[in-house]
């Protein structure tokens, strides 16, 4: 099995962990600097990990 493949579960585990994360500091815990942001630029800054994490941009 292709390695990528191997680990999906995993990876997908971290993006949940990571965006679940955003969503309580934005929202539950109000942080500052997240609760105020535009939130297409919260997607800005989380767009290259969430591609990095799930090798949406890996060569075929």
């Amino acid at each position: 099995m292709v390695r990528w493949r191997a680990d999906a579960d995993l990876r997908a585990a971290v993006i949940s962990a990571v965006l679940i994360g955003v969503a309580l500091g934005r929202h539950l815990l109000a942080l500052d600097h997240l609760a105020d942001a535009d939130p297409d630029r919260v997607v800005d800054i989380l767009r290259p990990a969430v591609r990095a994490v799930t090798k949406a941009d890996r060569p075929e």
